[in-house]
């Protein structure tokens, strides 16, 4: 069965030939791979945009959604703050190296326990920015008028900076499985 990353680097132009995949008794053409990432994008339209900027590396997609949290923070923050917050959450999310530690599996395996979430990057499998590294990363896009202590910025912003990342991994954790969900069904 094709993988959801084989599916979402299919549609990329640079991977477009023409020809089915064949691997596996069903043919999946390129026809059928925009018609399946449709089907997600329809149900999960965030997760299929989280999904695409993480796998294929999409900057539209990316800023798609610093656009839509930009908008959606500023309803509750400075607008600036708001950019600010919805840059790192994309970061974090979209742009980051795969953990070091577990080699973006989220998992490890322990001598007498078996497999373990990986403690480096709780289970997500990218780098997990520490909270000095993200407080630089925030104010360092800010106006020097509105930057603030680290301390201040974990009491006052980090909850809904980590509401934003939590809701980002489920919505593309959503897409995920839907998108496994019609593969499979793609292959009988």
């Amino acid at each position: 069965m094709m993988s959801v990353q084989a599916l979402y680097t299919r549609q990329t132009p640079k991977c477009i030939n023409g020809e089915p995949l064949s691997s596996g008794p069903s043919l999946i053409g390129y026809d059928e791979v925009l018609a399946i990432i449709g089907q997600v994008q329809s149900k999960y339209h965030v997760g299929s945009t989280v999904l695409d900027a993480q796998i294929t590396q999409n900057k539209q997609a990316a800023d798609s959604l610093r656009q839509a949290i930009t908008a959606s923070l500023s309803q509750q923050i400075d607008s600036d703050l708001a950019k600010s917050l919805a840059n790192a959450a994309v970061i974090e999310v979209c742009e980051s190296p795969v953990c070091s530690r577990c080699k973006g599996t989220g998992q490890l395996e322990k001598k007498g326990e078996g497999i373990v979430q990986c403690t480096k990057c709780h289970g997500v499998g990218n780098h997990i920015p520490s909270q000095r590294a993200l407080h630089a990363l925030v104010m360092g896009q800010l106006p020097k008028d509105m930057r603030m202590g680290r301390q201040k910025f974990l009491k006052d912003y980090y909850d809904q900076y980590m509401l934003v990342v939590d809701r980002l991994y489920r919505e593309s954790s959503n897409a995920s499985s839907f998108a496994k969900e019609i593969l499979s069904k793609c292959y009988f």
